[in-house]
């Protein structure tokens, strides 16, 4: 009776020992496993510029659409399609009165009458456009207006050419069109010249919209909002603990944040990698940041 006494505690001794054994090891592979959901991110000193981007497309400054002042019957046309110019060159001689001029130097793009035609006031005449001098146009919205300024230099990007020109905002209307509901004004830009730039290409225009220079920089998908809308990012505490450190964000380009306080450069800080569902970054400071991301129609606007 006492030997199987003795067998069956030792056997409970070894269950107890096998259980701590196991919880040992589950202790060791869950800490492992939180561990392994962050990715450690150190906080950098740099500058960062957010940017409105608006969308448009190339067209001509000057173009002279001409129209017959009285009528007339032609007598000849002294230029071809494709002609260019010069202020004051004749384009048409009528069979009576003063030769029809060109009102500015370019290119003849259109001619609409030909000898002999008899034309009635108000008719076209011909078109002349300047492709010399380009521009493009852009859709602001109401809120984005107070970014841009008459003067302002700013980047062009042509898409189709992959290349960038300078551009200044020459002219802002001085009242907005509604569509759909949203109040819009455009902006004419004009560009710098480059032969490689054609009439009708699509365009892309980045303004600055804030900068901030030698600040704490940290990526927006390593912060978090909590229910209170604050924000935060987790750093290690006490005996490896995760914890929340509170921080507050200023400039950001869509990728990265800058802290304006909470953080230091150099501070460690972890990055969440589990699945969105169960972190929120900052993605509603990049659905929000107009500055760095909104999209006017005819204009966009885009963070970098």
């Amino acid at each position: 009776m006492g030997k199987t006494k003795k067998k069956k505690g030792k056997k409970v001794a070894i269950a107890i020992i096998v259980i701590i054994i196991i919880l040992i090891i589950l202790g060791i592979w869950t800490r492992s496993r939180n561990k392994d959901q962050y990715d450690e991110i150190t906080a950098t000193t740099g500058d960062i510029t957010s940017y409105y981007t608006f969308s448009g497309n190339v067209a001509a400054i000057n173009v002279q659409n001409k129209l017959s002042q009285s009528s007339l019957t032609v007598s000849s046309v002294s230029v071809s399609e494709g002609k260019i110019v010069k202020k004051g060159d004749t384009i048409i001689k009528p069979t009576y009165g003063s030769n029809i001029t060109a009102g500015q130097d370019g290119t003849v793009t259109k001619i609409y009458v030909q000898k002999d035609d008899t034309v009635m006031t108000g008719s076209p005449l011909f078109d002349i456009v300047d492709y010399n001098n380009l521009q493009t146009t852009v859709r602001v919205d109401e809120y984005d207006l107070s970014s841009i300024k008459v003067g302002e230099k700013v980047d062009v990007t042509i898409d189709a050419l992959n290349k960038t020109v300078s551009g200044t905002i020459s002219d802002i209307s001085k009242e907005a069109t509604s569509s759909n509901g949203v109040a819009y004004f455009t902006a004419d830009i004009k560009l710098a010249k480059d032969s490689a730039v054609r009439v009708g290409m699509t365009t892309e225009t980045k303004v600055v919209a804030q900068s901030a220079k030698n600040v704490v920089l940290i990526p927006m998908d390593a912060v978090q909002i909590d229910d209170q809308n604050k924000t935060y990012v987790n750093v290690r505490g006490d005996k490896n603990k995760v914890v929340t450190q509170y921080i507050e964000t200023g400039v950001s380009d869509g990728t990265n944040v800058e802290v304006t306080s909470g953080l230091n450069s150099g501070d460690t800080i972890l990055k969440p990698i589990v699945s969105a569902s169960t972190t929120t970054g900052l993605m509603s400071m990049r659905n929000s940041s107009r500055a760095s991301n909104s999209d006017t129609t005819g204009g966009s606007s885009n963070g970098q």
